[in-house]
């Protein structure tokens, strides 16, 4: 397809708009400086080539995340002195960077000229506690939470009733119950929460299902086959009476035990019909029908 006379191509050329990057990098105390030289240089590199684009801009904060890797307290950035915005005819081309190493921070104390040895080392060694991580999403997540510090999360979430002696699966269900127990607490609901975790079933009977006297109530608690004891007992009733509503009564708290097993039932049909067959025997024939004898002729 040919075309048109006045169709026309405009080509414009792309302005190469030149930088430099100059950092100073921070290290935590340790020997590994050198590696981690090398990986925020790698990243940096990384990020220049991304950059030669048309209208890439240079951020200073894209600069300052390229060297910030693991390992880095802190970055000065010396040149660019802003960010550098390109149009979209723009492009950038980084004519050199330099990576230089700054005074380590912990040498950087707020001690005295005349401090002594001790006490120069103890402030280099403190210095080191901000390196300890502090996973904070995990160790308020009842799921990942470690197990040594679960007590810790169950304070916190105040759960009502703690013992170390369940298994960590309880552990952790009476944790995540803890918010809506809390939440709804003088509903039959929150007996449930309460109750359930340790493994036990509760049926509520109040007393409009009994005919007796309004604001009491009574419960069934199934133990299943793990029994329960003195003191579960009682522990039963002090969480049962954190969870009713404040106007209700508990009048019975019973106890069933329900338990499980195998039975093999067995069934079967059994059905015929019995044939006798005989020997053949001939029996009398006898043949009947009409006589009409003859008449004389006269």
């Amino acid at each position: 397809m040919l075309r048109p006379v006045g169709d026309r191509v405009t080509v414009q050329s792309a302005d190469v708009v030149p930088y430099q990057i100059d950092a100073i990098l921070y290290f935590y105390p340790g020997p590994e400086a050198e590696p981690i030289r090398l990986a925020a240089e790698e990243k940096l590199k990384a990020y220049i080539t991304a950059q030669q684009r048309l209208g890439r801009d240079i951020r200073q904060s894209a600069i300052y995340a390229a060297l910030h890797v693991e390992g880095v307290q802190r970055v000065e950035l010396v040149a660019p002195v802003a960010d550098i915005v390109l149009t979209q005819y723009q492009a950038s081309y980084c004519t050199e960077y330099s990576i230089a190493d700054g005074v380590p921070m912990s040498d950087n104390r707020l001690l005295p000229v005349g401090s002594s040895v001790l006490e120069v080392a103890a402030a280099r060694a403190a210095a080191d506690i901000e390196r300890v991580p502090v996973p904070l999403r995990t160790l308020w997540n009842w799921r990942t939470c470690p197990v040594r510090l679960l007590p810790y999360l169950a304070w916190a979430f105040s759960v009502d009733r703690w013992d170390e002696s369940w298994p960590e699966s309880t552990k952790r269900s009476v944790i995540a119950s803890a918010f809506y127990v809390h939440a709804h607490k003088g509903t039959i609901a929150a007996l449930r929460r309460v109750v359930e975790p340790l493994g036990y079933l509760i049926e509520v009977k109040e007393w409009w299902e009994l005919n007796e006297e309004p604001g009491t109530f009574r419960l069934v608690v199934g133990v299943l086959e793990t029994g329960i004891t003195d003191e579960m007992y009682l522990e039963l009733e002090r969480l049962i009476e954190g969870a009713k509503p404040a106007s209700r009564h508990l009048t019975g708290l019973a106890i069933s035990l329900s338990t499980t097993g195998r039975a093999y039932v067995g069934a079967t049909c059994y059905d015929g019909d019995l044939l006798t067959v005989y020997p053949y025997a001939a029996e009398e024939i006898v043949v009947g029908g009409d006589f009409y004898p003859p008449r004389p002729f006269i």
